[in-house]
């Protein structure tokens, strides 16, 4: 069954529910899914929200590029886990994970070569 989306205001705070199968649910973080304008503000805090992250990261990438919901950054092997750990601490519901190299390729997709 498909859901319902409802708002409602309780004094200064609005509120987000869907029901699903008569279970009602309350949307506590985020912007409400299919909304022309969620991508565009999920970008826009994605972006206010690296730049403070990395501004207090202890150890700052080299290259660190974002496309979407994939980062591709460039740390030393000794700082990778660090900095994980920095971002993930940052905001509790945005959890990063990462891909390590092997045998010279990220995924099926990006192969790298060294120079």
């Amino acid at each position: 069954m498909c859901g319902q989306v409802f708002q409602t205001s309780a004094n200064w705070k609005r509120l987000l529910f869907i029901v699903v199968d008569a279970i009602i649910c309350e949307q506590r973080d985020g912007t409400a899914m299919g909304s022309p304008v969620s991508v565009v503000i999920a970008n826009l805090y994605m972006e206010i929200f690296e730049e403070q992250a990395i501004e207090s990261a202890p150890y700052k990438p080299k290259i660190r590029k974002r496309y979407v919901d994939d980062t591709f950054t460039i740390l030393d092997r000794d700082r990778v886990d660090v900095f994980l750990q920095h971002l993930n601490s940052q905001q509790p519901s945005i959890h990063f994970t990462r891909d390590r190299e092997q045998q010279d390729c990220l995924s099926r997709h990006v192969s790298l070569q060294r120079t």
